[in-house]
């Protein structure tokens, strides 16, 4: 596997030594990634591979395809935890039509929640799946995680994960309260 990225890695690799360390990357754009992230760099190289490892055994186990939506501040990160976006949507879609029919996906959800859009394209494809799907949700899938997390066949929760409402929101104003708000206070009092 590249240790920055993780994918698999074929007869076309990049062998760099690094801090006296030979690794193995998969392109000259992860090679930069993993030197521009200085000391941590490491520290999100063995965190990636651990991750990948659980990944290949829990498929090995359940005999599935496992994807994830993940949103969480990353120790070698500056940037907040995110949000579900298009992009996300974009790749989970993709990731989910590439997987055969035969097969069952195990999607493994943690996030705040994000645009409605890009959850309503993820669920779709999640119910469209001919094969069996299940959710896994940790710790907590919130807002469109959690309707992410309904489009699926099944749920497996730990006992203290939870599922948050879905709550639409404008500008981080619920929707709800903006759309009842001219009938509360009318234009002409302003």
């Amino acid at each position: 596997r590249c240790i920055y990225c993780g994918m698999v890695l074929d007869r076309e690799r990049i062998r760099s030594k690094v801090d006296g360390e030979v690794l193995f990357f998969c392109s000259q754009r992860c090679l930069s990634l993993y030197r521009a992230l200085g000391p941590m760099a490491k520290v999100r190289s063995q965190v990636q591979t651990e991750r990948f490892d659980i990944i290949e055994r829990l498929e090995a186990k359940r005999n599935s395809r496992v994807l994830t939506l993940v949103h969480r501040r990353e120790p070698w990160s500056d940037e907040r935890s995110g949000f579900i976006t298009i992009e996300d949507s974009e790749a989970l879609v993709a990731q989910i039509r590439r997987t055969p029919a035969e097969r069952p996906v195990d999607l493994i959800i943690h996030t705040p929640g994000g645009l409605v859009l890009a959850a309503e394209m993820i669920a779709m494809a999640v119910r469209k799946h001919p094969s069996r799907v299940t959710a896994i949700v940790p710790f907590y899938a919130m807002s469109g995680g959690s309707l992410i997390a309904l489009a699926a066949g099944e749920i497996l929760m730990e006992k203290e994960s939870i599922l948050g409402p879905l709550d639409p929101q404008i500008d981080g104003f619920p929707a709800r309260s903006l759309i009842t708000l001219p009938h509360r206070k009318p234009i002409e009092t302003m």
